[in-house]
């Protein structure tokens, strides 16, 4: 991370399969949904962005939380407040990073965005159900294609509440003005300055005291009569319908379809079949209507709302009940999410077939009686964009134009002479019988000459450039020397000597890290050396390295840039010798940085003196060996 992590409290960092979401939320190519969070233990704060970036789980995950609420902050940003039962904690525990997971459009869910916490946050077992929240804001790329929803899990307990009211007084009952003693609400009840005006009777809804009014010489029912107290979830039509159960939804949590503006007629209802204990409703639908369009979604058990259809205009559907026809000109189908390839009918044309730029068009069989998706096929034939025609999967050639092409009139005779440029070719018959042939090899029984020259034969020459005099083409030497017969070595054996020789790291690579103290570092006099051993694959190591280090220190060692995929061997133990005293420590891997953790508090110096070890065959004692690493392969 950056050097500025140290304040920071907290960082979120988007995955590379949310980058691609993103990108596609921009676009309007998808639409997105946030689903549940995962709480870790594993302290990640350390990590790089490139790290956090390419994950795609976390490690020791100890619960899941719910998506309370999902908020837009702008276009570009929402926050996501994820809720944690703390009735539903393992145990006690401390959350050091969350996992934030989401669903696109094509419903594949995956990690969205990391948020890693510099301190970690204490979680408890609490059997009065509380619930911590915590804020993530999250980059989406376009807010209108993320679905914003309400958890009703989320909402406070009976017994949350009842504490938090353990406090306040209740009131006097005797004293206080209840609804039910007043005729009319206090909003209805006028004034003493109103009393003096006698009321229009014409104006006034009368009480039939039968549970109804009436306005304008009409009985209408109040909603607080139509309503059962048992059906929290809005207007019960089943009163007043012999059949069904519909209700029409009273939720506060108002969701539409993307491309529609917020300007809308919308209908939500549910069944009443299927209400859990929580009186959450188990199947529904709810439907959009604007601009004579009509989206629709479902709401199935266990009670999550399914992706927006927008419902087709049925004239311009293909019905496999009855003949299909393209009844206009300029019409067609196009197939493929590429736009790619289509049946056209043209103006003055009888139709055709229709691909797009660069493609190429093929023409496909199969074995198999019935065909299916899951069908082996292959190439009858097939036209390339650039006209060239293939035959079962064949060498493609250009069909020859007829203009040019020699016809034949029996066995091999042309119909006339062929020419060239109006000019007749040579027959072989004409062709001295001496003649030597450019395209295949000619044995010369006398001297070949230039300028009265004899021309030297090409296994007789090297070929060098005639400016440079450099050899121009591979020549193999089999003994190759210089100033009186001393041997000249290749670049393979410079490179194999190069390779298996000690070589110094760069100091850039030695980094000092520790939370407590900023003050630590590396000294530019320190002395690193590695060599490569390609055979058994090993980095071996021998290094002094000096600094100010204190205890619980960690040193890194960077080894990027000349191996990959660092390993420790079977049996390994990392014996550090300091200048007042050995400090023994595991070793560890981050990426391809190799870590060694100082246990001595003020250790100045460092070296690989007895480093690793392996046990013997007999188990007898220990084996020593200079310090190594395992790796899969050269950068």
């Amino acid at each position: 991370m950056a050097s500025n992590d140290e304040q920071r409290s907290a960082t979120t960092i988007l995955t590379t399969a949310a980058q691609s979401i993103a990108a596609r939320l921009i676009a309007n190519e998808t639409t997105a949904k946030f689903t549940k969070a995962e709480i870790s233990t594993t302290n990640l704060f350390n990590q790089s962005v490139t790290e956090l970036q390419v994950l795609t789980s976390l490690d020791n995950v100890q619960q899941t939380a719910d998506i309370n609420t999902v908020t837009v902050i702008n276009n570009n940003t929402v926050n996501v407040n994820v809720a944690i039962d703390q009735t539903k904690a393992p145990n006690n525990y401390q959350m050091n990073s969350v996992g934030l997971f989401a669903v696109d459009g094509d419903g594949k869910e995956v990690l969205y965005s990391v948020t890693v916490l510099k301190d970690p946050v204490y979680i408890h077992q609490d059997a009065m159900g509380s619930a911590l929240g915590i804020d993530l804001e999250t980059v989406v790329g376009q807010a209108s294609n993320v679905e914003i929803s309400v958890n009703p899990a989320g909402a406070v307990t009976n017994e949350i509440l009842k504490a938090a009211l353990a406090d306040y007084v209740k009131a006097d009952d005797s004293t206080v003005v209840h609804t039910a003693d007043m005729r009319k609400p206090a909003s209805d009840v006028a004034g003493i300055e109103e009393v003096n005006v006698k009321a229009d009777d014409s104006k006034v809804v009368h009480d039939n005291h039968d549970g109804s009014v009436q306005v304008n010489g009409v009985n209408i029912i109040p909603l607080n009569g139509i309503q059962d107290a048992s059906q929290p979830y809005g207007l019960d039509l089943d009163k007043y319908k012999d059949t069904g159960n519909y209700r029409f939804d009273n939720v506060n949590t108002i969701h539409y379809p993307a491309t529609f503006e917020p300007q809308y007629i919308q209908l939500v209802v549910f069944g009443n079949h299927g209400i859990d204990s929580n009186a959450n409703p188990g199947s529904g639908i709810q439907l959009a209507i604007q601009n004579n369009r009509v989206a629709f979604r479902n709401m199935y058990t266990p009670g999550s709302w399914s992706t927006w259809k927008i419902a087709a205009d049925d004239s311009t559907v293909l019905h496999n009940n009855a003949l299909n026809q393209i009844l206009t000109d300029n019409s067609g189908i196009i197939i493929g999410n590429d736009k790619d390839f289509g049946f056209i009918k043209r103006e003055n044309y009888k139709g055709g077939l229709a691909i797009g730029a660069n493609n190429n068009f093929h023409f496909m069989a199969t074995n198999d009686a019935a065909l299916s998706n899951t069908s082996e096929y292959h190439d009858v034939w097939s036209i390339g964009s650039d006209g060239k025609v293939s035959i079962l999967g064949g060498a493609s050639f250009t069909p020859a134009d007829d203009s040019k092409v020699a016809h034949l009139s029996g066995a091999n005779n042309f119909d006339t002479v062929p020419t060239v440029n109006n000019n007749p070719l040579l027959l072989a018959s004409s062709l001295p019988s001496d003649l030597a042939r450019l395209s295949q090899d000619a044995n010369f029984t006398a001297k070949l000459q230039q300028n009265g020259q004899d021309v030297a034969l090409a296994n007789n020459t090297i070929a060098r450039n005639p400016n440079t005099g450099v050899v121009s083409e591979p020549v193999d030497f089999t003994k190759l020397t210089v100033n009186g017969g001393k041997s000249v070595a290749t670049s393979d054996d410079l490179k194999s000597l190069e390779t298996s020789a000690w070589r110094v790291l760069d100091n850039k690579c030695i980094t000092a890290f520790t939370k407590y103290n900023t003050s630590i570092k590396v000294d530019e006099n320190s002395l690193f050396l590695v060599k490569i051993d390609e055979v058994n694959k090993r980095v071996y190591m021998f290094f002094t390295i000096l600094g100010n280090f204190v205890e619980n220190s960690s040193i890194y060692i960077d080894l990027t840039s000349i191996v990959k995929n660092l390993s420790f061997p079977s049996y390994h133990l990392y014996y550090l010798e300091g200048n007042t005293a050995s400090s023994t420590a595991d070793g560890s891997i981050v990426g391809n940085r190799i870590c060694f953790k100082i246990q001595i508090y003020d250790t100045t110096v460092l070296n690989s003196k007895y480093s690793s070890y392996m046990v013997n065959a007999n188990d007898a004692g220990w084996i020593y060996s200079s310090c190594f690493v395992n790796y899969d392969e050269l950068v």
